[in-house]
């Protein structure tokens, strides 16, 4: 849910700072609900999984666990 596709770019927004960054990524092997991400994400980094389509760069956002 955290992937959207724009023309043939993989994107997805990383949570750095309470703002959402967008990246770009490559992905690889999908197994049901799940997508291997080849580059642009480093372990550990939050990503987010709910809103994204109301997201833009930098806007900042909340955290809820």
């Amino acid at each position: 849910t955290a992937i959207r596709t724009f023309g043939q770019m993989e994107q997805l927004f990383v949570i750095e700072e309470n703002k959402a960054q967008l990246r770009l990524v490559r992905t690889g092997t999908v197994i049901g609900e799940m997508t291997e991400i080849l580059s642009g994400l480093e372990p550990g980094e939050m990503v987010a999984v709910s809103n994204i389509s109301n997201l833009v760069d930098g806007q900042p956002v909340t955290i809820v666990k």
